[in-house]
């Protein structure tokens, strides 16, 4: 099992679940996160996985006298509709929120910071897709008899380059037709919320799917 703090390039945050952690398969909780690399990142990226994999897989191989499968890195082909590659890949990174085994457990979460060095309180942001960020992770390698070698890449850290909040879509995001006239919501309005009449937002909540 091999263990080294490492750091990705910066790319794209795809569905990140990096503040909360997800629990809808596992009700522990998982933190994780896929990073979107530009092609040329990804080509790197991509290949230094398969190097960490592959001399732990070999370390394997001296110790056990035989020849070991390799699992595929935790990566994903970027397509688009009509199923062509763009040469971008999405690559998994993932913490559990609970680690140890039962009787003797902790909890653990990946540290947040902006582009200063500066931590963030996770309860104050929330870091949808599309955000810029550089990930800090660990590299583990692990090796069973039905999937052969494998490695995984355990989210340690996240900088923050550029937020886009979760649903945090601008005025600017649509196409709205305005000439500056028209209703302006009051700051003080007790019939709205967040700049939003309350009428409105209680039917958006009510179309929403989420």
């Amino acid at each position: 099992m091999a263990k080294k703090n490492k750091t990705s390039p910066i790319g794209t945050a795809i569905w990140p679940k990096v503040c909360e952690p997800d629990t809808k398969f596992n009700s522990d909780g998982v933190y994780e996160t896929k990073l979107r690399l530009n092609p040329e990142d990804s080509v790197k990226f991509k290949a230094e996985l398969e190097r960490v994999r592959d001399e732990a897989a070999e370390y394997e191989e001296k110790k056990q006298g035989k020849s070991l499968k390799r699992y595929p890195v935790p990566a994903k082909d970027v397509e688009t509709e009509d199923g062509e590659r763009t040469g971008e890949i999405d690559f998994k990174f993932s913490l559990k929120a609970l680690a140890g085994k039962p009787g003797k457990q902790w909890e653990q979460r990946p540290r947040i910071f902006d582009t200063k060095g500066k931590p963030i309180d996770p309860t104050s942001i929330s870091i949808g897709s599309g955000s810029k960020i550089q990930v800090g992770f660990e590299f583990h390698t692990w090796n069973t008899a039905s999937l052969g070698c494998g490695i995984t890449l355990r989210l340690k850290a996240v900088m923050v380059k550029e937020l886009v909040e979760y649903g945090g879509e601008t005025f600017d995001a649509y196409d709205f037709e305005n000439d500056g006239e028209g209703y302006v919501a009051a700051t003080n309005d007790s019939n709205s919320v967040d700049g939003e009449p309350s009428e409105a937002a209680t039917s958006a909540d009510e179309d929403s799917d989420f």
